[in-house]
């Protein structure tokens, strides 16, 4: 009998895997803002009404299904220039006043010369409890003509008068810090130890002479501008 040569088998080689290390806090919350978005974000917002309004646009006569969903994405898209429009603005009082409140925001916006979200949303809270004040007074003088008097009624006076002083100071807060986010800043440059400064006041700078033998201070006066 031949001797018959063992063969070793081959050995395959082994596959190493990087094991991947778990990420930082700090790096899953960048990736967490970039990777993650919810239905309500304003870029997937108008991204559905993108592709909608594509769809819309290329076909001549659309089904309905194609334009009750445009409709759709355009109804959630109307948020996001919200301060551009004051659409939000106007939901909060009834239907009757909403034209007022849109354009009385748009009035005030134009008035104050509001360019920063910030100065366009207290035009929108000027406007809305101004319509407020309208609606409440409205509803106050209805009800005198109630002829019967009884404890829910006094009640309902209560609530009205409370609601209609509420909005009045609203008014006037929302409108009294947006004159002053506007008007225009006070500088003033005094070169003295004590000085008390407001608006719209002379200042009486006082500085000593330093010219050799003379001790009598020198008189400078800051005019208001």
């Amino acid at each position: 009998m031949s001797e018959q040569k063992k063969t070793k088998p081959e050995e395959k080689p082994v596959e190493t895997k990087a094991v991947a290390k778990p990420l930082t806090h700090e790096q899953l919350r960048g990736w967490i803002t970039k990777a993650a978005m919810a239905d309500c974000d304003p870029k997937n917002v108008l991204d559905r009404l993108a592709k909608s309004s594509q769809e819309w646009r290329e076909n001549d006569k659309p089904s309905k299904e194609v334009v009750a969903k445009m409709h759709s994405d355009i109804g959630d898209a109307l948020p996001i220039v919200a301060l551009e429009t004051h659409y939000l603005a106007a939901e909060s009082v009834s239907q009757r006043y909403r034209p007022f409140v849109v354009q009385f925001a748009q009035d005030i916006v134009a008035e104050y010369q509001c360019k920063t979200p910030s100065e366009k949303a207290l035009a929108q809270s000027v406007a809305i409890a101004y319509g407020r004040i309208l609606e409440l007074s409205k509803s106050f003088n209805s009800s005198q003509h109630i002829e019967f008097l009884s404890s829910e009624k006094n009640g309902y006076y209560g609530m009205i008068a409370k609601e209609l002083d509420r909005a009045h100071r609203q008014f006037a807060s929302s409108l009294l810090v947006l004159k002053q986010m506007k008007s225009p800043t006070l500088e003033v440059n005094i070169r003295a130890k004590t000085a008390f400064i407001a608006q719209n006041q002379q200042v009486n700078a006082t500085s000593p002479d330093l010219s050799a033998g003379n001790e009598k201070k020198v008189y400078e006066t800051v005019d208001p501008k």
